[in-house]
């Protein structure tokens, strides 16, 4: 009885986070100083979040689907999804560019690892492992975390529902319903008038 129940309460911390919160993700991002390659982490970290990147997507993403002149980022879904153009953010374009500056040029992706290849989605799950226990979080935290996070925040921010499925390049708006249900500022104001609130 007492494994059953530890297994259960396990279970049901790893089913209530499924994304983060902004001032979490600025953690993440401010321990990034402490790992061998910083720039790197951090950056790939913070576009992780601001496009909402699945893992195989960031990891596969080339300097060709940057657009520097008009600062676009040209976004190849993966898993059926619609391909699409998001803008480059103003704090993302300094670490864009030193990482530019920086790049190997024998390959063409924008994240590369220690051994001058493509930074593959496993090593980004290690990362943010080692990540995750550092900044003592009390769930594991993942890639895709970073995803769902974005979906919250917008759906948070009363973000249409349709502009988000565009964003997170959804085909069918039932995936995007995800979002909605986890964000909490749907149920604002939904106690006025109680005696209890």
């Amino acid at each position: 009885m007492k494994t059953f129940m530890n297994t259960q309460k396990m279970n049901y911390k790893k089913k209530i986070r499924k994304f983060l919160y902004e001032n979490e993700i600025a953690r993440v991002l401010d321990l990034c100083c402490h790992t061998k390659y910083p720039d790197r982490n951090k950056t790939l970290i913070l576009f992780t979040y601001n496009h909402a990147f699945r893992a195989g997507e960031v990891c596969g993403l080339k300097w060709s689907q940057i657009d520097f002149t008009n600062n676009q980022i040209n976004i190849i879904s993966q898993k059926g999804g619609v391909d699409c153009t998001h803008l480059l953010e103003k704090g993302e374009i300094e670490p864009l560019m030193k990482l530019y500056e920086n790049r190997n040029k024998d390959l063409p992706y924008v994240f590369t690892s220690e051994r001058n290849a493509k930074f593959e989605p496993q090593n980004f799950y290690r990362l943010l492992l080692k990540l995750g226990k550092m900044a003592r979080f009390d769930f594991v935290l993942t890639p895709h975390m970073l995803r769902h996070s974005k979906g919250t925040f917008l759906a948070n921010n009363d973000v249409n529902i349709f502009k988000i499925k565009a964003f997170l390049r959804h085909k069918r708006i039932s995936s995007t319903e995800l979002y909605i249900h986890m964000a909490a500022n749907q149920f604002k104001n939904i106690n006025d008038g109680s005696i209890f609130s």
